[in-house]
């Protein structure tokens, strides 16, 4: 039983499974009669899973990213400026919105020093503001719904091209964090970024790099979306950065950095997603599936903080132990 919780915590990946498994219980005990399509999970979780890798990545380093939303508004809104008749020119349009968004947040951030969770609220309203302006204030629609509706038909089985994409992004995210040198900076600076300094790692440039990945990913995220409705709306950036950070934190990325995984991330997307599928196919509203995302994330979040409580308790009933077996060596010698 030990050593099944020791693996629990070392990895993220299991901790998230642990999590899923309770959850379907649940629902299914709640709603036997649920069904739930795996291909509109798939699809569902596309996005949000996308936009919360490249979160992922900032945060494993110690930093935040509060502008993922924002950037995913304007990549999608760029994506129909661009034309959704021509997805290579709008996702070319997307990435240089998300490039940069991620070269303004790093410089600020790695170069200026600002603490990321200021920074990236201010460059998000400035954004957020534009996106606004732009559009004003109001969805934009495109002009390819055949486009839109190839888009999501399968290429195999239940594999549509957004989870193709999808699945790219994660296994580049995780070699790239797990076999890169550059990876492994990024847990490096989020465990300790003086101690990372010392041992001479760039710490601007990765930082820099950091935020690079996680516009890249926000605004390659609002293309994806923009291509399947063949519309953009700008007031969906709140609810997606909310949703990509619970998929972060839900996946096991601590938010003081250096432990987490694109690939937990992207496992507590897909749970999100069928949530939210089971959810739909039942009818709910979607401040009961909102209630629901808040309360795992809580439950969560809660679990942790129990588990270094009861880790800091037991060293220092530990440590009272050995001082107590010191002391009577001593006076038995």
């Amino acid at each position: 039983m030990n050593a099944l919780v020791s693996r629990v915590r070392r990895r993220p990946e299991a901790r998230i499974l642990l999590i899923a498994l309770v959850v379907m219980v649940v629902l299914n005990l709640l709603l036997p009669d649920a069904t739930v399509s795996i291909q509109q999970v798939l699809v569902r979780a596309s996005t949000a899973g996308l936009i919360a890798m490249g979160l992922t990545v900032v945060i494993i380093q110690g930093q935040f990213d509060l502008s993922v939303g924002t950037t995913y508004a304007l990549g999608a809104i760029f994506t129909i400026f661009a034309g959704t008749s021509n997805p290579g020119l709008a996702l070319l349009a997307a990435a240089a919105i998300g490039l940069v968004l991620g070269v303004i947040n790093g410089f600020v951030v790695g170069v200026m020093g600002i603490n990321s969770l200021i920074a990236t609220i201010a460059t998000g309203s400035i954004g957020l503001g534009l996106a606004y302006l732009i559009t004003d204030e109001a969805p934009v629609q495109g002009n390819n719904v055949a486009g839109a509706i190839a888009f999501l038909k399968p290429v195999w089985w239940v594999i549509t091209p957004p989870v193709i994409i999808f699945l790219i992004a994660l296994i580049v995210l995780q070699l790239f964090m797990l076999r890169t040198r550059t990876g492994r900076d990024f847990y490096a600076l989020g465990g300790n970024q003086d101690a990372a300094r010392a041992a001479g790692i760039p710490v601007r440039w990765r930082v820099f790099q950091g935020f690079i990945i996680s516009g890249l990913c926000a605004a390659i995220g609002g293309w994806l979306t923009a291509i399947k409705l063949d519309a953009a709306n700008p007031n969906q950036s709140i609810g997606v950065a909310l949703l990509a950070v619970a998929a972060v934190v839900i996946g096991g990325t601590a938010l003081t950095g250096g432990t987490g995984s694109p690939l937990g991330t992207a496992m507590a997307a897909l749970l999100l997603a069928w949530i939210g599928s089971t959810f739909d196919a039942e009818g709910m509203s979607a401040m009961v599936r909102d209630i629901t995302y808040g309360s795992i994330l809580l439950l969560v979040v809660a679990a942790d903080q129990l588990a270094d409580v009861v880790r800091a308790i037991r060293r220092q009933v530990g440590r009272r132990i050995r001082l107590m077996s010191s002391r009577r060596g001593a006076a038995t010698g």
